[in-house]
């Protein structure tokens, strides 16, 4: 959290919805769960009260990480 840019993606497998609090405090408006993780309800409802987006993927944080990054280098 210390070090995360404004508006960037929380990749994690932290399911929870301090989750949501820790990405609010770093102005973070997507969280992608991996391994197959699932949003429990109370981290849903959290999220839509903080406009915080969530996906999921059956993907490892390496795997997601490296997609993103290369999808940015397309980008540029």
């Amino acid at each position: 959290m210390a070090n995360a840019p404004s508006d960037s993606v929380l990749v994690t497998i932290q399911a929870h919805k301090n989750t949501i609090a820790v990405a609010t405090l770093a102005n973070i408006r997507l969280i992608i769960l991996c391994n197959g993780r699932k949003a429990p309800a109370d981290m849903v409802a959290a999220a839509d009260g903080e406009s915080v987006a969530i996906f999921a993927t059956k993907d490892s944080q390496f795997e997601v990480s490296a997609k993103l990054a290369s999808l940015l280098a397309e980008a540029r």
